[in-house]
């Protein structure tokens, strides 16, 4: 069977790892708009998985400066609704027996549904949008949208609030099944803390450290976690805050921790390869998702919470989207954008 995964702009590589035993009876290939070196990790999860690497609209406007590039790629998502690559799609997955989408929303969404209507096959969509209609108060947004839900053969709803963001806008129950993300418990588990890692990161074996992976984002909580650091500091707190990732916040995060004060406590990596991700998490002694929810996004999973979980760390997270779905009774929550109960819970 050809199976065709077709993902838009920087995919959570995490969520392919179920591919490679799926490519031991079947042809996988992978479509996407991949960054930094995000192809290459994604190819040696298994060589015999084609991936197709997407050029995506924001890396034409990469020339301009970021407040205009910013507003710019806004514009083109939010208010016109076009979301991510343009390819032509029908030559890479004319002949796939199952496509598989994640959401219905994007440009690439309604092309691989046009390839699925020319070609036959399933269209098979993942969803892990939590909020009804998000998408749909774009200009293009609701066409878009209503075409592939229309060509839609099955949904994989990755939470309940997915599931049930689907059934408030119309999609019939028997066409929707639950199925929530997976973890490679072989590559995620516990091991003792990376001796070279610790050394890298400036670290000690004695040191706590709180973890955090993801975006550099304001909705990721990353100011709620400084300044949770800094109250837990002022109390004498031997704590070190490692935070791996990379995004459009981290020139002001870098401000932030030298106004607070945390050069020596706040270490920022950048992106790590994703092969390096089991040693990151057991250097921890805790892993924290401090995730803010807004008008446009809350948290649809946290890949990274259910793989530190995995490695055996405790984990704090907020009542933001499906982060208390997630956790269940497995860690500790707490309001979104309150640092104070932030560095309690810590």
């Amino acid at each position: 069977m050809k199976i065709a995964v077709v993902r838009g702009r920087n995919p959570n590589i995490s969520e392919f790892q179920v591919l490679k035993s799926l490519s031991k009876d079947h042809q996988v290939k992978i479509i996407a708009s991949f960054g930094g070196n995000g192809q290459q990790e994604v190819e040696g999860l298994n060589p015999q998985i084609y991936v197709k690497n997407l050029d995506s609209y924001d890396r034409l406007l990469s020339p301009l400066p970021y407040r205009a590039r910013s507003r710019l790629i806004f514009y083109i998502d939010e208010v016109v609704g076009l979301h991510t690559p343009y390819w032509r799609g029908n030559a890479e997955i004319g002949d796939c027996d199952i496509i598989n989408l994640s959401d219905t929303y994007c440009l690439h969404c309604y092309q691989a549904a046009r390839a699925r209507e020319r070609n036959g096959g399933r269209l098979v969509v993942t969803v892990w949008e939590n909020i009804p209609f998000r998408h749909q108060r774009a200009l293009l947004g609701k066409a878009i949208s209503d075409y592939v839900v229309k060509r839609t053969d099955r949904y994989l709803a990755v939470t309940e609030r997915a599931r049930e963001k689907l059934l408030m806008e119309g999609v019939p129950q028997q066409k929707i099944a639950r199925l929530p993300m997976g973890v490679n418990l072989e590559f995620f588990r516990r091991m003792p803390r990376d001796r070279d890692l610790l050394a890298r990161f400036g670290l000690t074996e004695r040191d706590f450290v709180v973890l955090l992976v993801g975006r550099i984002l304001w909705a990721k909580g990353i100011y709620e976690l400084l300044f949770a650091a800094r109250r837990l500091l002022n109390r004498s707190n031997p704590m070190k805050f490692l935070v791996i990732g990379s995004g459009r916040e981290i020139s002001r995060v870098r401000k932030m921790v030298r106004r607070l004060g945390l050069q020596e406590d706040v270490i920022l990596t950048g992106g790590l390869p994703f092969h390096l991700m089991p040693k990151v998490h057991n250097l921890a002694d805790v892993f924290v998702a401090p995730s803010l929810p807004s008008r446009f996004w809350q948290e649809q999973f946290g890949m990274a919470l259910v793989e530190s979980m995995a490695c055996g760390k405790p984990v704090v997270g907020t009542f933001s989207g499906s982060i208390p779905e997630v956790i269940g009774d497995s860690g500790v929550l707490v309001p979104p954008a309150d640092f104070r109960a932030l560095a309690d819970a810590l």
